[in-house]
């Protein structure tokens, strides 16, 4: 591959990889057309990050779309999706209360 000569890169395009044990990261699209979001088995359950597709705790709880957004049936889809992976934490990429709910830093 040209853009990738030393082969360090794998594009996951719509799929999902595992990228060490119990860290996979997976397609999600809606705020950009490569966009990816993480799951990851913890000491407390599944967590996921769900990347740029949710800013705030708001966008998850209430499924309401970001403001930017390249497609809004990625958007649609990719909540789905990161819901239907039954998480028992999902975190979002841009809200303060990550900091208040998690005091020390760690998530998990």
């Amino acid at each position: 591959n040209e853009a990738d000569p030393q082969g360090r890169f794998k594009l996951i395009n719509d799929s999902e990889m595992e990228i060490a044990p119990g860290v996979k990261a997976f397609w999600v699209g809606a705020h950009t057309p490569g966009c990816q979001a993480m799951e990851i088995m913890t000491d407390k359950g599944k967590v996921i990050l769900t990347s740029d597709v949710c800013f705030h705790y708001d966008h998850i709880e209430y499924e309401i779309p970001i403001g930017f957004i390249y497609s809004l049936y990625e958007w649609w889809d990719a909540i789905k999706n990161m819901k239907g992976r039954n998480p028992d934490i999902m975190i979002p990429s841009h809200d303060v209360k990550v900091f208040a709910n998690y005091k020390n830093g760690k998530i998990a």
